[in-house]
Parts: C-alpha cells; structure tokens; sequence
C-alpha cells in the first residue's frame, strides 16, 4: 500500500464538504421554518454547518473514512499502514474537527474568543495540509496522530488468510449472521460449512465485516470466523 498525497485527499475533502453543505441547507431550512428562525443570521448557519459537520466526519471512527474517502478508495490508517484502534481515530477527530467544535462552541455561547481560536486552528491545519506535497505524505494531523491516509485495502489479514472482496465459502461447522455490529443483536441466519457468500473488506466495523447474503440479505459476521475466498 501506498500513502496518498494531496491530490486525491483534496478531492474526498471537496466531496465531503459539498455532502455537509447541502445537509446544513435541508437541516436549517427544516428547522428555521419549523421554528421560525432567522436564516440570515450567519451564527445560526454557522452552527448548523458545525453540527452536520461533527455527525458526518464522525464516520471515520468506525469505517477509516468518510463518504468522500471511500468513493475515492482511500483510507485513514496508522502509519505504518496497520489499523489504527479507536483511541488514535478518536484524537484524530477531535484535531481534524477543531475548527468545527469551537465553532460550536461559540454559535452556542457567543463568545469572541471561541471564533477567533477556530480560525486561528483552522489556518494552522491549512498550513499543515501542505506537508502532504512532501515525500512522507503526511499532513500536521497525520503527524500529530501517527496516521497517513493510504490506498484502500484490497485485501485484509484475518488469522493466517488474507481475505479481498468476493465470494467466499464457510469453512466452520457454521458462521452465524447478525443483524447489526454487536453480538447482541439478532441473528439473521446461520451459515453452514460450504455455504457461500459476498464479502464486502471495504465496510469493516471493528471485529466485523459486512456481508451479502445469497437470499439478499445483508448481515455482520465477526472476522474471526473461518471462511476463505473462492
């Protein structure tokens, strides 16, 4: 794998930012007329601008990346291009998303200060994208959490079996299915050894990949389990 540079990293961003506009739009204007607000107040925009942004960037916790990243097939990853855990992705987010909280922050309390800080960051954080023209590929965030943004996996360590996407068949006694990305949750189906499936590496939720049934379906088995590429 290979760190991605500025190019494509602008691309996802300029993706990302359109997707986050025009939910802010359909978001202040439901709100404004259902509440009678003053649209043309610019800390009003501001506010719903930073709360669309915080819920959409809060994708990259649990999928490496956002809507943009993944259209574009890249990913957020240690690096050293292993899988960063929760707490790194976490620090991440609240660096990457500074600008955006203390934005908040001040549509909220009104306070001078909260702004000038956030565009104070947001400048920093602009000067640091630079650094992803240079060799390393890394932006002041990137650097400041040990991440790099990669090209995305084509294919995953699971055991000793690199797995990629595709249809693969269950190698277990059997493999249960679930409906969402917990144990917890209901069971769909319980796939049997020399069942088939479609797996899908690109959606990964912690311990768990997604998958598509042969019926249809679309389920979470844990990435522990057995099964192999056809």
């Amino acid at each position: 794998m290979k760190k991605i540079g500025s190019g494509l990293r602008i691309l996802a961003y300029i993706i990302d930012s359109v997707i986050i506009l025009i939910f802010s739009f359909i978001c202040a204007m439901f709100f404004g007329l259902s509440f009678s607000l003053d649209l043309g107040n610019p800390t009003l925009v501001a506010f719903f601008i930073a709360v669309v942004a915080l819920l959409y960037n809060f994708s990259e916790l649990f999928n490496n990346k956002t809507f943009g990243k993944k259209r574009l097939r890249i990913e957020i990853l240690k690096a050293d291009g292993t899988d960063p855990n929760l707490r790194v992705l976490f620090f991440r987010y609240l660096i990457k998303n500074s600008f955006f909280i203390l934005t908040l922050i001040f549509a909220i309390t009104g306070i001078m200060a909260f702004f000038f800080i956030s565009i104070t960051l947001a400048n920093l954080l602009i000067i640091g994208f630079l650094g992803t023209f240079f060799k390393n590929r890394q932006s002041l965030i990137d650097l400041i959490t040990k991440t790099a943004v990669f090209e995305l996996k084509s294919s995953v360590k699971t055991g000793e079996k690199s797995i990629r996407n595709g249809t693969c068949i269950v190698e277990d006694k059997s493999i249960l299915v679930y409906s969402k990305t917990h144990e917890s949750s209901n069971i769909i189906t319980e796939l049997k050894e020399g069942d088939q499936f479609t797996i899908d590496i690109e959606t990964e939720f912690g311990r768990f990949f997604k998958v598509n049934l042969p019926t249809g379906q679309e389920g979470y088995i844990l990435r522990n389990s057995k099964f192999s590429n056809i």
